[in-house]
């Protein structure tokens, strides 16, 4: 499935697990840039961290990541979530995430790490990400829904143990289950008419996923 659906797998359990605690989250947007890092891991993510902070985000700390790979995480109060994974073949993922639009956030971090050398420009993609509002059924469940909803929808899919990933083309989506929320994320080409298929492919999983049983 390649790097990217990889670290946006690792970005989305971290996001999840800081926005679960928040009261009653019915829907996330999110936007992130994939670029190549020209730093290891270590030296990647204490400018991972500067990066966050020159943006504006506060309370940042190492991410909760699977070693070799690395970075940072931290809030922007009250509406956004930011997190840089750098990985260990010096590939780097930035995302933010939150209640509202988080584009202006993440063009922020973007700037900060090119100014501190963190990263060879990444490229943005697009990535929508949604609440299942099936709160109630089983993890198990949700991971049978999540797949159904993929394959309905043509893609090819992986079933890992707390997600599913598909690929559709040059179109790569991925849902998290988690105790109380599923998580969506559709990543395709930026440029018209590609972004508006991402966002097509984005809305009917989330249909497909919510009248599955």
């Amino acid at each position: 499935m390649g790097l990217k659906s990889f670290s946006i797998h690792v970005v989305l359990g971290v996001i999840g697990s800081m926005l679960l605690s928040t009261a009653a989250v019915a829907q996330l947007s999110a936007s992130y840039a994939a670029g190549a890092s020209n730093k290891p891991p270590v030296e990647c993510a204490p400018v991972a961290m500067a990066a966050l902070s020159d943006a504006g985000f506060t309370n940042v700390q190492a991410a909760d990541v699977s070693a070799p790979h690395q970075g940072a995480v931290g809030g922007a109060p009250p509406n956004f979530v930011g997190v840089i994974i750098c990985t260990e073949h010096r590939d780097l993922v930035a995302v933010v995430a939150g209640t509202a639009d988080p584009t202006s956030q993440l063009n922020s971090v973007v700037q900060s790490l090119n100014r501190r050398g963190g990263t060879s420009s990444p490229t943005p993609s697009l990535a929508q990400f949604t609440n299942s509002f099936t709160m109630s059924i089983s993890f198990n469940q949700c991971l049978q829904r999540a797949s159904a909803a993929l394959r309905e929808d043509g893609f090819e899919i992986k079933v890992n143990q707390d997600s599913v990933m598909g690929q559709r083309g040059e179109i790569v989506a991925t849902m998290i289950c988690a105790s109380r929320v599923a998580f969506l994320a559709v990543s395709g080409p930026l440029s018209d008419p590609a972004s508006r298929a991402v966002k097509i492919r984005a809305d009917t999983i989330s249909e497909h996923f919510k009248q599955s049983r």
